[in-house]
Order: structure tokens, then C-alpha cells, then sequence
């Protein structure tokens, strides 16, 4: 790869997390452009970066996914980079391929690798020939009446997926199959058998491109609520150790295999072992050729600059770490907190020594339908327990008025004998929350 310098760098990718990309961009010298929609305009986050430019928005589209606003804004802004922070336009080789073609250089995965994880079919027959198991699953399918036999084969419950990431379509599970025709994406999709509960696990990795990768630890994410993945934590609690060893050197079969370029997230379905004295059952599920979210857990706790690498390797050099320099110094848990509710939010406080990335301020008017996101706190220790009373503590200690949320919830999840045990999976959160109320 040539090299080039990066100087200043467009990060699209909008509120707490472009602002977080930003601040490491300009912690390595490395000048950084947010960019902000109309709707966005009071929001706290501008106030954490040095510069930003506006995106213009037509009625009904979502600014943030147009390509051709977005490298606008770059050559606008005087950039010589996009950096396309972490969610779907991170994984975009459209928006790749136009950063390319104006003399921009793309921090991250080349076109070809955002081409390929962007198919799921093809990404899981990589994975198969890897050696990798994988769930049953259909092939694309262009229309609801297809899936009839598939659904029956398959059985409930299952999962409906859009067939190629980056449709902004969620994916659906589906306990009952005759509510098949509700939810049916109006796009070619995928049925595949969904494992629920699960422990659902994520292992980062770092490539050059020529071969070269390495795994940067892991973290669980299988504590979602609304769509939401709101607690991370890392080492995944709870793993056997010649399991976690066996899903690092899988990512990285993988992650050499498709030539990565910069971080990545391998993800995997963890289940219960088949058997007295047998090991846990695993299934490769997704790859995210980006930066992902929860990578500001994975710096904590194993000691890395995710960004800057990401700088580096963009740059056209090589990889720069062995296998041997990653392991973590602790663990780490990192908290969502949203708003369940519309509101104008009045206070959002933390308590002293609470590492906090406050998405909104005071004064700001929240829709949910919108952006729930109010904060992200990351807790690091070198012991698990005390950590889950820190963290606990820290959300005790908060104060949020002017809108509904849903940090006691949390709270009851932290407290929760399973949590504390390390016996978490997909189902757990939602439990809680329903024994609350």
C-alpha cells in the first residue's frame, strides 16, 4: 500500500460517537471535521470538537447515509481523509469507493472487503469454508411467498435478515412463524434459525491487509433492550478459556482470510454445552470489517489506541503489534443510557470520577424515535465484581431530569445474581426489565 500522511480528517458519523472519533483523531495530531444535521444543531457533542460543518437534509432522507453530502463536505472542509466512524456507513463500499475516486484517502476496509461482509450469504460460506459452524439458513429470498417452505424447514423461532448489510432494516426474531407476513422486508432476505438464549460475543481484530492480523480481545453484547445493545463488558465474563482461545483464532483466520484492513469485530453465538463435561457449542455469526461499537471498551481494557492504528494502517504501514503484546489489564463494562421518553432534558450528571460520553445536554429536546442515546460511561478495574459496584454506583449517582429513562433498570441487571455470576445471554435484560414493571 502507498503511503500518504493524513492531516485532517472528515469523521462521518454522527453525535457521541463521531465526537468520541473525533477527540482520538486530534489526540494523534490528526485535525478532525465532524459533520451535523440540521436536527442535531444543539446538540452537546459539537461543543467537544474543534471543528464542523453542516450537511444539508432533504425531507424524509437521513443525511448521515448520503455519500455524496458527505464526501462534499470533505472537500469542502479541506480534508485529505474520511474517517466513517463506526455503524452502517463505516461498512458503506459505496461511500468507500467515492472517497477513492476524489483523491480522499478511506480510513478503513478497501471496497472489495466492504463488498464481500456486506453479503451475508457469501460472508457465511466464507466462514463455512474457514471451517467455521454456522446456523441454518435460507438463501436469498426476493419474495414473502418464498419463505413458506423455509420457514417450515427451519422452524420457529427464527430470524428474518435484510440479504445485504446496509439496508437500514433491522433484523427480526420471530417466536410464532404465522407473523411471517407482518414483518416481511420488502427487500431479497435471508431466514436463518435463531439460537435464543445465546451468549452473543464479540472478538476484535486488526489486519494490514497483507495477511497479517492479530485479536484484540473480547467483550460480551448480548444485553440488549429496544434494538439496543445497552451493556458491554470485557473479557466476555463466564467463557471457558480454551473456548475464548478457540473464537480469537477463529476471528483471526477470518479476519486474514477476507485481507482486513484496520479493526474489525468478529461476532458469535455462544450456546450451553451439549453435554455433562462437554464443551460450549459455538456458530460464527456476523463480520464487521469497521471500527465497532464498544471499541473504547476494548482500549481500556487491553491498553490499545484503536484510532490511531486504524490512522497508521491507513497510511500504508504495517501492523505493528504481536500477538503477544495483547492482553488485558483487567476488565471493563460499558453502559448505555437512553431516554424511553419525549421530553426536554433538564440535568444529566455523574458523579465525580465517572468517565462519561455525554451525547446530550441540558436544555436539549429529546425524541426517542430519533436518538434515545444520553450518555455512554466505560468503568475499567483489575477485579470483576468491584467493578460491577462501580458501575452500579455510577448509575446510581446519576442525575437525569426532564426525561423518562430506563437506568433503573440497569441498575436491577447489575444487581441481578446471573449478571453477578457471569451467566448472562440474549434474554436476560429483557427479563429484568419485564420483572420490573
Amino acid at each position: 500500500m502507498e503511503k500518504r500522511a493524513i492531516q485532517r480528517a472528515l469523521v462521518a458519523c454522527r453525535g457521541e460517537a463521531g465526537a468520541s472519533v473525533a477527540r482520538r483523531l486530534e489526540e494523534v495530531d490528526v485535525e478532525a471535521v465532524a459533520v451535523y444535521a440540521d436536527v442535531d444543531a444543539g446538540d452537546s457533542w459539537l461543543d467537544e470538537v474543534a471543528y464542523a460543518t453542516r450537511i444539508a437534509t432533504d425531507p424524509g432522507a437521513d443525511p448521515y447515509r448520503d455519500g455524496l453530502r458527505i464526501v462534499s463536505a470533505a472537500l469542502d472542509g479541506g480534508c485529505d481523509a474520511v474517517h466513517p466512524g463506526f455503524g452502517p456507513m463505516a461498512q458503506n463500499a459505496e461511500l468507500a469507493h467515492m472517497t477513492a475516486n476524489v483523491g480522499l484517502a478511506w480510513i478503513g476496509s478497501p471496497p472489495p472487503v466492504l463488498e464481500a461482509c456486506a453479503d451475508r450469504v457469501e460472508l457465511r460460506r466464507l466462514a463455512r469454508e474457514a471451517g467455521f459452524p454456522t446456523v441454518p439458513s435460507s438463501p436469498p429470498l426476493a419474495h414473502a411467498g418464498d419463505a413458506e417452505p423455509w420457514l417450515a424447514k427451519l422452524g420457529a423461532p427464527v430470524r428474518i435478515a435484510p440479504a445485504q448489510r446496509g439496508s437500514g432494516l433491522p433484523g427480526r426474531h420471530l417466536t410464532d412463524i404465522s407473523a411471517f407476513a407482518a414483518v416481511a422486508p420488502p427487500i431479497p432476505f435471508v431466514i436463518e434459525r435463531a439460537l435464543r438464549p445465546a451468549r452473543h460475543v464479540i472478538v476484535g481484530v486488526l489486519g494490514d491487509g497483507a495477511g497479517n492480523a492479530i485479536q484484540i480481545g473480547d467483550h460480551e453484547r448480548s444485553l440488549s433492550l429496544a434494538g439496543r445493545v445497552r451493556v458491554r463488558e470485557s473479557p466476555a465474563p463466564g467463557l471457558d478459556q480454551g473456548l475464548r482461545e478457540r473464537l480469537g483464532e477463529a476471528a483471526v483466520r477470518l479476519a486474514r482470510g477476507i485481507r482486513l484492513v484496520g479493526v474489525g469485530a468478529v461476532e458469535f453465538l455462544v450456546g450451553s454445552p451439549s453435554g455433562p463435561g462437554e464443551p460450549a457449542r459455538w456458530w460464527f455469526h456476523d463480520l464487521t470489517p469497521a471500527l465497532f461499537e464498544g471499541y473504547a471498551l476494548h482500549e481500556e481494557v487491553y491498553g490499545l489506541d484503536l484510532v490511531h492504528a486504524q490512522i497508521r494502517l491507513a497510511s500504508g504501514e504495517t501492523l505493528g503489534w504481536e500477538q503477544a503484546e495483547i492482553s488485558s489489564a483487567g476488565c471493563g463494562i460499558e453502559l448505555l443510557l437512553c431516554a424511553t421518553g419525549a421530553g426536554t432534558l433538564e440535568a444529566l450528571e455523574f458523579p465525580e470520577g465517572v468517565i462519561a460520553s455525554i451525547a446530550r445536554g441540558p436544555g436539549t429536546s429529546i425524541d426517542p424515535a430519533h436518538d434515545p442515546v444520553l450518555a455512554r460511561i466505560v468503568v475499567g478495574g483489575p477485579l470483576r465484581h468491584a467493578l460491577l459496584v462501580r458501575a452500579r454506583a455510577a448509575l446510581e449517582g446519576a442525575v437525569i431530569r426532564g426525561v423518562p429513562h430506563d437506568t433503573g433498570t440497569l441498575v436491577a441487571l447489575l444487581s441481578d445474581t446471573r449478571a453477578w455470576a457471569g451467566e448472562t445471554d440474549t434474554e436476560l435484560l429483557a427479563e429484568v426489565a419485564a420483572d420490573r414493571t
